[in-house]
């Protein structure tokens, strides 16, 4: 087929070059003598001038057509949705990957309204494959423990974090985002960007590039947002003979040097790319009015030998650092042991972790333009003087504690608070499923390159996962992708061994992602009420009765709460509204009257109480 392929080429080279041919010493001749008269053939000039527009005025004869036709359009960073309801477009990084070469990363398809409420608050956060909350899914990043920690302080307020960060990408792509990032009128972009600079798409060291001149780089991004550029790209992309394998990762799939020195050509270059990029990236936003808040990047320094040796399954200058920091250790030399750690992260020239020299330039930028600046790194120091697996779960990517101290420091800086959170603070609404799920895919990627050389058996892999928790996790990364019926599906085991809190604790993770899921808040109520939750029956019932049309069963469920947290007065009133609820059956009906004489028996009204009971039996005989 590729055989057959390339002759195909070669006949349309051919032809194309026969035409240039002709176009020259016939067809532009012929036209320049029709439209300008004989004497423009002996104008050098209007010769020249009409050689040169011709093409140009055809090329954009065709991009008009295929943008009315809508072909080849540019994958768009987000759609429009609804009447007032954009998305995120999961399929964005296809402006930048070839997915017959690569897995094409995903960003979250995360809605978000196109026209801003009025007491609204906008933050949009960009980055690579930490940003995106990698290896975790929805509730885990950072960006959704912020948004979190935001509607417990301003309840009232309307607060969209959009979450745009997106694996293996770098600043190149950030900065090919900006204008459509700038449209969206964000009060702050949050930045937490630089460990992809070396491997990421149009890195110093990735496969995915077309060189490493930035600005020729910036240059052919910007001619992507073209369509004919798009139907080039097209075409050449289906003469590229598939070279992924579905099992492969993209750790794998994106490196093409796997020794960058430094202070290398390629080291210099991909720091140089990342200090214009991010330079241009907060002038824009600046410019723009937009707040911005900056991030230095951390990194697992204790638990991490170099990849470098992980790779090569040898000891280099890195591994020789990495393994005397760990005597350093031993003998309780912290100081000198986390020297000798980062000294082993610096020196590895598998550059999947960045180097000092990206903070530096974080913070350089941040004080060139006055923008605020986390120093994250210090921050992982304070909680864990040697950062290792307490808050990592891999080389780079922070577990749910780090990433719970990650948007806590937002929050703190977003807010200009002094909150005193506790030691012990935890991610919020994360489950053991969120945990299992990311220990999944990290076990996966310890499987594969650089961390392993042997075959990777899928079947051997998948028996490890046998408990019920083991198996909808593995489920949820493998097969269905359904975040919200994974933890569903646990719920159910929860209250099926009557563990109703744990249960609780699932629908609880789906409500505070998608707090309008109708189903899920209902589970929420009966699951909370068989805990005996009775404050969490009141808050979800208030929820419900907002958006319910049918409201009587809602009335008994929040009298029932308040009765239970001896809220007499406010669950009297609320159990009168629910027997006058016309859509009560009369079992429901009575049921709600027999608990209001239930609450007068409690006020000490036995006469009024008996009263309810004797009307109830009037009608519904069978009631005991």
């Amino acid at each position: 087929i590729y055989a057959r392929r390339a002759l195909i080429i070669k006949s349309a080279v051919i032809k194309s070059i026969k035409f240039i041919e002709e176009y020259e010493k016939i067809y532009l001749p012929l036209a320049t003598y029709r439209l300008f008269g004989e004497n423009s053939l002996k104008n050098k000039t209007v010769y020249k001038i009409f050689s040169i527009g011709l093409p140009f005025v055809l090329w954009m004869i065709l991009e008009f057509t295929f943008r009315l036709s809508n072909i080849y359009a540019p994958p768009p960073l987000y759609t429009q949705t609804g009447p007032n309801q954009y998305q995120l477009n999961a399929r964005a990084a296809e402006r930048y990957f070839n997915s017959a070469q690569i897995n094409i990363p995903l960003l979250f398809p995360q809605r978000f309204s196109k026209k801003r409420p009025k007491n609204s608050l906008r933050i949009i956060c960009l980055g690579g494959s930490t940003t995106a909350g990698f290896p975790y899914d929805v509730n885990v990043p950072f960006p959704a423990q912020l948004k979190m920690l935001l509607n417990e302080k301003w309840p009232d307020k309307d607060i969209e974090v959009i979450n745009m960060g997106l694996s293996a990408i770098n600043s190149f792509t950030v900065w090919d985002w900006l204008p459509d990032i700038i449209r969206l009128k964000p009060d702050y972009v949050l930045i937490y960007m630089g460990h992809n600079e070396f491997y990421g798409a149009f890195g110093s060291g990735s496969s995915i590039g077309i060189g490493q001149n930035g600005t020729v780089i910036r240059l052919y991004l910007r001619l992507q947002h073209f369509y004919t550029v798009q139907a080039l790209k097209h075409f050449i992309h289906g003469f590229i003979q598939p070279g992924r394998k579905a099992s492969a990762t993209l750790m794998s799939q994106v490196i093409a040097n796997r020794n960058i020195e430094k202070a290398s050509a390629a080291y210099n270059q991909a720091v140089r790319n990342y200090m214009d990029n991010l330079d241009d990236i907060v002038r824009q936003l600046s410019a723009s009015g937009i707040k911005i808040v900056i991030s230095t990047l951390v990194s697992n320094l204790k638990d991490q030998p170099p990849l470098e040796d992980a790779a090569t399954h040898k000891k280099s200058v890195a591994g020789k650092s990495y393994k005397q920091g760990q005597l350093f250790l031993k003998k309780g030399l912290t100081s000198k042991a986390f020297q000798a750690f980062k000294n082993a992260k610096e020196s590895d020239r598998l550059r999947f972790r960045a180097p000092d020299t990206i903070n530096a330039i974080i913070k350089n930028i941040s004080k060139k333009y006055n923008t605020a600046l986390i120093d994250m790194d210090s921050l992982f120091r304070q909680e864990n003087t040697l950062p290792g697996y307490k808050l990592f779960s891999d080389h780079l990517h922070p577990n749910p504690a780090g990433y719970a101290l990650m948007a806590r420091s937002f929050y703190l800086k977003l807010t200009d608070s002094r909150t005193q959170f506790p030691d012990s603070a935890k991610a919020l609404n994360v489950t053991q499923l969120d945990w299992q799920i990311g220990s999944i895919r990290i076990a996966y990627l310890k499987h594969h390159w650089p961390f392993s050389k042997k075959p990777f058996n899928k079947v051997a892999f998948r028996n490890t996962y046998s408990s019920p928790l083991e198996k909808i996790a593995y489920a949820f990364v493998f097969e269905k992708h359904n975040w919200p019926l994974a933890h569903t599906q646990m719920a159910a085991i929860y209250e099926k061994t009557s563990d109703f809190k744990s249960a609780c604790r699932e629908y609880l993770a789906i409500s505070a992602i998608y707090p309008k899921h109708r189903k899920n808040t209902e589970r929420l109520i009966n699951c909370a009420q068989k805990a005996g939750l009775w404050p969490l029956v009141e808050k979800e019932s208030r929820i419900i009765l907002k958006e319910a049309d049918h409201k009587g069963k809602w009335y008994f469920r929040l009298a029932l709460a308040q009765f239970n947290q001896e809220k007499f007065k406010a669950a009297f009133e609320n159990i009168q509204k629910a027997i006058v609820a016309p859509e009560l059956t009369i079992r429901e009906k009575a049921v709600s009257e027999g608990l209001l004489a239930r609450f007068l028996m409690a006020l000490g009204k036995k006469k009024a109480a008996q009263k309810v009971l004797d009307h109830i039996k009037s009608y519904n005989r069978g009631i005991e």
